[in-house]
């Protein structure tokens, strides 16, 4: 009976050791394997693969191969690339300063737009969890056109949404009474014209615009203000500007309760005060009636990452599509504060519904 050394044992061998020391030692295990097994086969493999073993040293051990020749061939094709692109910017001078330009040019045009990519994508990403913050659009029929609008039912009920855990009327814009003459103190000659937003409480906890001094939650009090750093500066200076009493549009008096820390330039929503839904009615001469019964824009987040197109579905049902809304040919989107920047289009509602339900 022909007895042969453990395969894997002699490949193993192979494989470590050194060539110049691969015959030596794989001579001594295969004699010692041959003497042994004609006595006891099976004590021979199991000395031939602890021989095997032992002899795994690190002085046994081949060295991995050297890549000094590639490195070296590199390094020269280097030189000589170099010295040959030299030779051609000299001998022809114009030629290659075109060519450099015309490098410089696309490497700092792919440049600039890779930068405004980035900018693009970051806008409204520095909330916590952003892509949980909606906002809701309306789309009305008429005569067989779908027309698409970024505001809602002032009193769109989501209690039914247990997804949804939080609500918030916030009225934009860049006319009165969204922009309002503030007089800087001891200057009631001049004034300084801001634009702000009217919203509910629920607004700061929505969103990530820190307070910075003051009242936390400043809209927590009807006749409370909120002002930016920029706009405190110019008001102020560098007074504080807490407890000051100012009077809006030169007629109802509220206290400035806390500043802000100035709204990032990739912010969907810009502002430089925050005021109660409460002033806003004032200065409008509304009724909560009246009020109430508009078409204003609406914010929700939701507790989880709830797909858009189910919050939509969900808005689309009773209670949060009433009856009265819904006879006058109205459905709601949940549109994402994430892709607001880029990809809404309300010119057709249509498109904007496909494009949503994708």
């Amino acid at each position: 009976m022909n007895v042969k050394p453990p395969r894997w044992a002699n490949k193993f061998l192979q494989w470590y050791c050194r060539p110049e020391l691969l015959e030596e030692i794989q001579g001594d295990a295969y004699e010692l394997f041959e003497r042994t097994s004609k006595e006891n086969p099976r004590k021979a493999k199991w000395q031939f693969s602890w021989n095997v073993i032992r002899f795994f040293r690190l002085k046994n051990i081949r060295k991995p191969k050297s890549r000094l020749t590639n490195n070296t061939i590199t390094r020269g094709m280097l030189q000589n690339i170099f010295k040959v692109a030299t030779r051609n910017f000299f001998r022809q001078p114009a030629h290659s300063l075109l060519n450099v330009l015309g490098l410089t040019v696309s490497f700092v045009a792919a440049f600039l737009i890779f930068l405004w990519v980035v900018y693009e994508r970051s806008y409204d990403q520095f909330h916590e969890q952003p892509d949980q913050i909606y906002k809701v659009l309306s789309h009305v029929e008429a005569n067989g056109d779908l027309a698409t609008y970024d505001v809602a039912d002032s009193h769109l009920d989501v209690s039914s949404i247990p997804e949804v855990a939080k609500k918030a009327i916030v009225i934009n814009g860049t006319r009165w009474p969204n922009e309002l003459c503030f007089r800087p103190e001891g200057k009631s000659n001049e004034c300084i014209y801001t634009s702000g937003i009217y919203t509910e409480e629920s607004f700061q906890s929505m969103f990530n615009f820190p307070i910075i001094s003051g009242d936390p939650n400043p809209l927590s009090n009807p006749n409370n203000l909120a002002i930016s750093e920029k706009t405190a500066a110019l008001l102020y200076g560098t007074e504080n500007p807490i407890g000051k009493v100012v009077k809006i549009d030169d007629h109802y008096e509220v206290t400035i309760a806390s500043v802000f820390k100035d709204v990032p330039a990739n912010s969907t929503i810009q502002f430089d005060f925050l005021l109660p839904l409460d002033v806003f009615k004032k200065m409008r001469g509304f009724s909560d009636e009246q009020f109430y019964s508009n078409f204003l824009p609406v914010y929700l987040k939701t507790n989880s990452e709830l797909p858009g197109e189910l919050l939509t579905q969900k808005l689309n049902e009773s209670p949060a599509l009433t009856e009265r809304v819904k006879n006058d040919k109205i459905s709601y989107t949940a549109y994402p504060l994430t892709q607001w920047r880029l990809k809404v289009n309300l010119k057709t509602g249509k498109m904007l519904v496909e494009e949503l339900n994708m």
